[in-house]
């Protein structure tokens, strides 16, 4: 359970965070585990920001098997999945979001994954 403590408070760390930036590195948070990203779609309307990342590949390169401690190395990869981002204000944790194809609105997403900014992580979670 110690990895979705640390994410819900490293998810709303925002106030000092970078500005995004395109090809900036990311973190995906979900209930434990975390996974590396890129930014590669920003928009900006007033004081709303959203982007898209998109998961990067990530190779374990630790011999410590079912461990807490875990290094990987990261790799962009175009074809990953895709994850969008909407912030209203730049004190404000990221939410994540879907596009609605009925009423053409971006809405909240029901699982509600975070963001880290600044920098790709990766750790799986060996007790689910």
């Amino acid at each position: 359970m110690q990895g979705s403590i640390i994410n819900r408070i490293q998810e709303r760390m925002v106030v000092g965070a970078p500005i995004p930036a395109l090809f900036m590195g990311a973190t995906v948070t979900g209930w434990s585990d975390r996974y590396p990203a890129t930014v590669v779609e920003i928009i900006r309307k007033g004081t709303t920001t959203m982007v898209t990342v998109c998961q990067d590949d990530a190779k374990r390169i630790d011999k410590n098997g079912m461990s807490e401690d875990q290094d990987y190395e990261f790799a962009f990869n175009p074809e990953g999945r895709l994850w969008h981002f909407k912030q209203t204000t730049p004190d404000t944790p990221w939410k994540q979001v879907s596009f609605n194809t009925e009423t053409k609105r971006w809405i909240l997403s029901k699982c509600g994954n975070g963001l880290i900014l600044g920098r790709r992580n990766k750790y799986f979670d060996f007790s689910f």
